[in-house]
């Protein structure tokens, strides 16, 4: 008898066993199905992390009871509110990765930034490694041979450039009515709202002519002279030899995109049919009668993790100057307007994002302001 009871002990023990190597199977078969859902995955992981913190402060809540309420099947916004380390592998490595990928495509997607990045070497920061980025003045390579004879060698002048993390930050502050609308529509405003605050920031950087330093990247158009916009002949004509002149700027160029204002790029259009061949970003802040050709395969950017911090309790100065709050001195200098969100029953979100980017050979932007067409 005592064998027997024995002997069922253990069987039941292995059946424990088998079931519990069974549930774990059937978990991690979920969440692979969960993550790769259409269903599930069906918003923007970056978005929602930064609605969790708003709403967490609107109702006075943690993140995480918030993101389990609203996105319960969003597996990776669980994975984000959760206690985890980025460097620890299977876990939040991941869903940096995710994070740092949904910059362009779920915030910036319309940017010109966004855009180029799609067409460039788009490359991303992890952990505390700084990349380097491959710069070649690409010659052709190779041939057709003989059997047994030696491939030709093109020769490849290569050097390596640096991209830094550059911190790109903005604050956005909201009413607690705003707050207290339907998670959906709660997603979707803090989406438009952070689109466009970054979209107005980065690009007007991208666009520019200024020079690197340590807080920025350089502007597109930095170091390159503006070219002579074609002074006579139709419109048409005109069209036709700017684009020409700016493309001939570039040489060999991969693949070169347009930019210009929405104006400028419909009156290409409805100028020279022929030209919808060439891919053109629409910039709609870029100044009337600027165009830019960049080659895009010269493009080389990097994102990183972003950094959202909501408060209830903050002062916040309501300017595009970056100014402290007050500076002592006689008199005293105090930033206006001036606005404290608990006195407003305001909330507000800080964004702050590692993005930065260069070009890999020299020669792949040209510029012309002033076109007539």
């Amino acid at each position: 008898m005592n064998d027997i009871s024995h002997t069922l002990g253990l069987m039941r023990s292995e059946l424990r066993d088998v079931r519990s190597v069974v549930n774990r199977v059937d978990h991690k078969t979920a969440r692979l199905a969960a993550v790769n859902s259409p269903a599930i995955r069906d918003g923007s992981l970056i978005i929602r992390m930064a609605a969790s913190q708003l709403i967490a402060r609107a109702e006075k809540r943690t993140p995480i009871a918030v993101a389990a309420q609203l996105w319960g099947d969003d597996f990776q916004l669980r994975a984000a509110v959760a206690p985890a380390q980025t460097t620890v592998v299977t876990w939040a490595a991941e869903l940096l990765a995710t994070v740092t990928a949904e910059i362009p495509d779920r915030l910036l997607p319309a940017s010109v930034f966004g855009q180029l990045r799609a067409q460039g070497l788009a490359l991303s920061y992890s952990g505390d490694s700084i990349p380097r980025v491959p710069l070649i003045a690409p010659v052709a390579s190779g041939g057709w041979i003989g059997e047994g004879q030696p491939i030709s060698v093109g020769s490849l002048v290569i050097a390596a450039s640096t991209l830094a993390a550059k911190k790109c930050a903005s604050i956005v502050a909201v009413t607690r009515e705003l707050l207290r609308g339907a998670p959906g529509n709660v997603e979707a405003s803090l989406q438009a709202i952070l689109s466009e605050d970054l979209l107005l920031m980065v690009d007007a950087t991208l666009l520019d002519a200024t020079a690197a330093d340590a807080i920025r990247p350089a502007g597109l158009r930095n170091g390159v002279a503006g070219l002579t916009p074609t002074a006579a002949g139709t419109p048409t004509e005109k069209a036709a030899a700017d684009v020409k002149v700016l493309l001939a700027a570039l040489g060999a160029s991969l693949r070169p995109v347009l930019i210009g204002n929405a104006a400028q790029i419909v009156s290409l259009r409805s100028l020279l049919p022929g030209a919808t061949a060439l891919p053109a970003i629409v910039a709609p802040y870029l100044a009337s009668g600027m165009l830019i050709v960049v080659d895009a395969a010269a493009f080389a950017s990097i994102t990183g993790a972003v950094d959202f911090l909501a408060s209830e309790e903050a002062v916040i100065h309501a300017s595009d100057a970056a100014l402290p709050i007050g500076t002592p001195g006689s008199p005293n200098v105090v930033a206006a307007p001036s606005s404290s969100l608990f006195q407003t029953a305001s909330f507000g979100l800080r964004t702050v994002a590692d993005i930065n980017w260069t070009l890999r050979r020299a020669g792949a932007v040209s510029w012309m302001s002033g076109v007539t067409w």
